[in-house]
């Protein structure tokens, strides 16, 4: 909750995923740096575990149904997770989680924002596509290529007059880490493509491309960036 008082419209606010893991990555130096700024609500949406990530429950609440796939040479089998929960989570979230949130609070609702990265970008893009009460929406290194239909899946086709007034963002880095699975040179340019045909559309779309950060260190980046964006500074470099 900022120390200030709220700007005329209301406070922005940020709901993020996998929030155990958040908190960890905002020091007091960086929350200074947003105070500089108009600094939103942080809703940090988490699970009752003393670890970062609760790797089931984001499976089953992050995620439409995913790809089964074989384990790779010289890896055990392990049991799959199960996927597919998004949907009732999203309902949780817009009813319940929202609401209950900003009863007290003058929250502007054209800066509400959620965030998500991997699964929780897959969660964010699939949000978007449907009626949810975001205005922005930061999708980081989304698990494209874990779908069974993506959600960009037939973009092209998407009414723009459903999308006024909601801005979304794809935030993915180009680094590619030791042991990562190929096909991520193609999932960068699936978003280069969407971000494009989608604009083309009057949608307002952007694609952030930060060079040389892997999967896992855009956990920290793109959360960094979504929040500096929200509060009305200058993003974290990217192209």
């Amino acid at each position: 909750m900022p120390d200030k008082a709220p700007p005329a419209a209301g406070y922005p606010v940020l709901y993020m995923l996998d929030g155990n893991a958040v908190m960890d990555k905002l020091d007091d130096a960086f929350l200074q740096q947003l105070f500089a700024g108009s600094p939103p609500v942080i809703v940090a949406i988490g699970y009752q575990t003393a670890l970062p990530f609760d790797t089931a429950a984001r499976a089953w609440d992050y995620t439409p149904p995913l790809k089964t796939h074989e384990p790779r040479a010289g890896k055990p089998a392990l049991p799959p997770r199960k996927t597919g929960g998004n949907d009732a989570f999203r309902q949780l979230l817009t009813e319940t989680m929202v609401p209950q949130t900003e009863a007290n609070l003058k929250i502007d609702p054209h800066q509400r924002a959620i965030w998500g990265h991997s699964y929780g970008g897959l969660f964010v893009l699939d949000a978007w596509r449907k009626a949810s009460p975001f205005g922005i929406y930061y999708s980081a290194s989304p698990s494209l290529g874990q779908a069974l239909q993506s959600p960009l899946q037939a973009s092209q086709s998407l009414d723009a007059v459903r999308f006024r007034g909601k801005s979304l963002y794809l935030l993915e880095g180009d680094g590619k880490a030791r042991g990562e699975p190929s096909g991520h040179e193609a999932s960068l340019e699936v978003l280069r493509q969407t971000q494009q045909q989608l604009a083309s559309k009057g949608l307002t779309v952007a694609f952030w491309r930060y060079p040389g950060l892997t999967h896992g260190q855009m956990f920290e980046v793109s959360l960094r960036s979504a929040l500096l964006h929200l509060s009305g500074q200058a993003a974290l470099a990217h192209q």
